[in-house]
């Protein structure tokens, strides 16, 4: 019986496990690193302890300090949750050696799983589908004569006819596309065949190729299993996860749009047999590419709870974590036979993740000032920060997901448009344009998408230029007007003369008159005045990146200049965040956040930041002079791919950073000398730091 959990693990996944366990009466022990001291995990945990140094490896993955604790605190059980330490099989035998239960499969099953080639073996073996393929060692078994060592084309071609076109030619010891060719049909194999080994044999010298089935633009579909550890086996039906960038998921649905409930069923199907031939037990996920033919091939199994999990609890009613737990500690599954499994609606999910488009989508860190996401009936989120928490750069850059729900797909893309169009975050740059981009497009609402889809639609990932109009305009003026009156009222509070001119609120100032010129600055926008009946003007758009303002008070109004367009402004209220006004007898609300230097607006589901005043040069003047390579962001140097003195040309490899678990490496813009190299591997830079000097 589990009464005493531990979470080994953060952010997100850790909250999302102490919420079940807190429903099932089960107490929660947390721990955390230096980094995570304050973070929103060890709020929510009955108890919360140290493990170690911010980086992962001294304290997330830290086998020995997680084990140490688990046994002090008296748990029954650890959770590992996803990533870290979910499916590293010596952390699971250590928990067995300790007479802890870890909460996830069999060690046998995580080790078949976790050698990708075994793990197909198994598969082909257990009759699940997967890529068609061979290797020289397999064909001369097949022959029954190792002689045929190199095999000549003649067998090389059968055995491709038999596997079927297009089909990858591919160099065992290949990588960067060399030794790689793709042959289209029969006719072409074996000039492509000679020039893919006469390469391979150039590169690595080694001509050894296989083949393998060409999938073009497959879906990456995967099916959630779970088993008991009474031989019950049961799925919980597909998701679709073919939104990805870089490999990594972006959007997941469930259940898959346009499949047929034959193939759904073979998918499932699929996956039992699979989650069967390794003895599992607990939750998996099988995951399989479909090809535009609507046949599918075994990708992998992942022998952990999954970041998309929530789509699948939405279609089912069901609580996977809960389910989790009741494995581990014995019980029979609560639904044992397949037709009992009941799924209705449609769910979507979307991760926003902190990272900048304008710089590639590098990720970003930084202090939450403002973290505001909506949700209702129909709209779930799942989040590991909340307001005032700081990104770090040692961890994933996933701030939050956000579910939406309906009973059909549409609609669930509409509320979960709407639910991302209006959350709000300050402090990080995040991915949110993007996700509205990918759900507003057509082909992704007719489900024409897959796993090279987002690559081929520059378009969605390139970020636009927003069109500004002047309510935002007006919107961020009187904001800043009232953020002085604000700043004047709190200065004069340490003065007993309330008779001062310093007192007195009506725009006073010690010069002749009392108009006051603003200097907005901001990313490229196209701006859209207004018309003369308030509408917008599409016949006056023009482009800019900055705007002055004139503003002068008149009793109860304030008078605003934009662009020669007069505009009173009345009946302003700055609540907090919240600002109201009135604007040609319309009240109009926006969200306004004062940020540093900056001043953000949300106003119409669109985020803009200004830069006020003074402060715009300034931070115009910091770009980094030609010759200095600066890190794009915080983080850690992974390596130093050169020297002092060293002659580099254009292109060449300088440094390589890390933060947020992703690399990003450094090139020579220009044929040069390293002149200074003030960091070396394993150091921590700011944002900003000049890692490399160089001199032409």
């Amino acid at each position: 019986m589990i009464r005493r959990l531990l979470i080994a693990n953060r952010g997100e996944i850790a909250c999302r496990i102490i919420k079940t366990a807190k429903s099932l009466n089960i107490s929660t022990v947390a721990v955390f690193s230096r980094a995570d001291k304050n973070a929103r995990h060890t709020q929510l945990a009955d108890e919360s302890y140290y493990i170690g140094p911010a980086p992962p490896q001294e304290s997330y993955l830290n086998i020995e300090e997680i084990i140490r604790i688990a046994k002090e605190k008296a748990v029954d059980a650890i959770h590992p949750g996803y990533g870290f330490l979910a499916e590293n099989v010596d952390f699971a035998k250590a928990c067995g050696d300790n007479n802890i239960i870890f909460v996830g499969p069999p060690i046998a099953a995580m080790q078949a799983m976790a050698d990708k080639e075994t793990a197909k073996n198994i598969m082909r073996d257990a009759g699940v589908p997967v890529v068609p393929g061979c290797t020289s060692e397999e064909l001369m078994h097949a022959e029954n004569d190792s002689s045929k060592n190199p095999l000549p084309p003649s067998i090389w071609q059968k055995a491709a006819d038999d596997i079927g076109y297009p089909l990858l030619i591919k160099a065992i010891y290949g990588g960067g596309g060399k030794g790689m060719r793709l042959v289209e049909n029969p006719h072409e194999f074996t000039d492509k065949l000679q020039a893919a080994q006469r390469e391979a044999n150039a590169f690595f010298g080694h001509d050894e190729i296989l083949l393998e089935k060409y999938l073009h633009n497959p879906r990456h579909i995967e099916v959630q299993v779970f088993a008991d550890q009474h031989g019950n086996v049961v799925h919980l039906f597909e998701r679709d996860c073919s939104v990805q960038r870089h490999q990594q998921k972006i959007i997941e649905e469930a259940p898959a749009a346009d499949l047929s409930n034959a193939l759904r069923d073979q998918l499932g199907q699929a996956a039992v047999q699979a989650t069967k031939a390794i003895q599992y037990e607990g939750t998996g996920t099988v995951e399989f590419l479909l090809d535009e033919d609507d046949h599918f091939y075994f990708m992998e199994m992942n022998t952990r709870l999954q970041v998309e999990h929530p789509v699948t609890e939405a279609i089912t009613d069901l609580d996977l974590v809960e389910w989790q737990l009741h494995v581990a500690q014995g019980d029979t599954l609560a639904i044992t036979q397949q037709k009992n499994v009941v799924r209705h609606g449609y769910a979507i999910e979307a991760r926003l993740y902190a990272e900048d488009p304008e710089r590639d989508y590098l990720p970003t860190s930084g202090k939450l000032i403002h973290f505001d996401i909506p949700t209702d009936d129909y709209v779930r989120v799942d989040a590991g920060y909340q307001i005032h928490d700081q990104v770090s750069i040692y961890y994933d850059a996933l701030l939050c997901k956000i579910i939406a729900y309906a009973d059909d797909r549409q609609t669930a893309i509409e509320r979960l448009y709407h639910a991302i169009a209006d959350t709000q975050v300050v402090g990080v740059t995040t991915n949110r344009q993007m996700l509205l981009n990918i759900l507003a497009n057509s082909d992704f609402q007719a489900a024409k998408h897959h796993t090279q889809w987002l690559s081929q639609q520059k378009g969605l990932t390139i970020p636009k230029a927003k069109i500004v109009n002047t309510n935002v305009i007006v919107a961020a003026t009187t904001a800043l007007l009232l953020y002085q009156q604000q700043d004047i009222e709190s200065f004069t509070q340490e003065f007993e003369d309330q008779l001062s001119p310093w007192f007195i609120q009506d725009s006073w100032q010690n010069m002749s008159t009392n108009q006051q010129k603003i200097e907005l600055q901001f990313n490229e926008c196209i701006y859209t005045p207004h018309d003369a009946s308030g509408k917008n003007s599409d016949q006056m758009q023009t482009k800019i990146s900055s705007l002055s303002v004139f503003a002068e008070y008149h009793n109860d109004y304030w008078g605003l200049i934009i662009n020669d367009e007069h505009i009173e402004v009345c009946d302003f209220v700055l609540d907090q965040n919240n600002l109201t006004f009135s604007k040609d007898d319309k009240v109009i609300s926006a969200t306004v956040v004062r940020a540093n230097h900056h001043l953000h607006v949300f106003f119409d589901q669109t985020h803009w930041q200004f830069t006020v005043g003074a402060f715009a040069s300034e931070e115009a003047s910091t770009a980094d002079s030609t010759g200095r390579i600066t890190a794009p962001m915080p983080g850690t140097v992974v390596s130093v791919d050169v020297s002092v003195g060293d002659k580099v040309t254009e292109g060449d490899r300088l440094v390589v950073m890390e933060a947020m678990k992703m690399e990003h490496t450094l090139y020579a813009p220009f044929n040069a000398i390293v002149d200074d190299l003030p960091y070396k591997q394993g150091d921590l830079v700011s944002e900003g730091d000049v890692l490399v000097s160089l001199s032409s």
